[in-house]
């Protein structure tokens, strides 16, 4: 089956993906950009986002891209600064995707490193979720949200059980949302 063009789709101009600094969320840009939409990649600021981003201004310079460089880590603020980057525009099509794995025995590995990869992989993917969500359906617009998610949250997953569990959570609440505002236009899944 063909890939869906999300801009005729959703009358789209803008989308927004996390972790695009690199890995699957720079292919997503890219793949993004090749339908003619706009990106705003949120990534954490290093020269991979750099990079990305002087890559997809050269390949695509009919485009416009605005990079946001944040961690998704406990007590950052990083909704502000997407909110900051984006209150000027209309974002329809939103890719959670940033994401790590922590690896090894729970009760060996330091709680802080943990939470962050909890607020990482799911608790940033919900926040940014609501925020666009209550804006797509505030303005009465079609559009998607697609969580990252991962085959490790159906199954146990020994020496990395914070990340399963945060792949369990993007994927219920995936299809619980998916449910809420379907009939709004919007669609939301977790890719596994």
């Amino acid at each position: 089956r063909p890939v869906p063009n999300l801009v005729s789709r959703y009358d789209a101009k803008w989308a927004l993906v996390t972790g695009s600094g690199s890995g699957i969320g720079k292919a997503l840009a890219f793949k993004l950009a090749s339908q003619g939409l706009n990106v705003v990649l949120v990534s954490l600021d290093d020269e991979h986002l750099k990079n990305t981003v002087k890559q997809l201004k050269e390949k695509y310079p009919q485009l416009e891209f605005r990079s946001v460089g944040v961690s998704f880590s406990p007590g950052v603020n990083y909704i502000e600064k997407i909110d900051e980057a984006t209150k000027d525009i209309s974002v329809q099509c939103v890719f959670n995707n940033a994401g790590f794995i922590v690896t090894g025995f729970a009760d060996q590995t330091p709680l802080g490193k943990l939470l962050a990869n909890v607020e990482c992989n799911a608790t940033a993917s919900f926040a940014i979720a609501h925020h666009f969500l209550a804006k797509l359906v505030s303005s009465k617009q079609k559009g998607c949200i697609v969580f990252t998610s991962s085959v490790a949250g159906f199954i146990p997953t020994p020496f990395a059980a914070s990340y399963a569990a945060t792949k369990a959570f993007v994927s219920q609440l995936a299809c619980s949302l998916h449910i809420e505002v379907q009939s709004l236009g919007i669609d939301v899944c977790a890719v596994q």
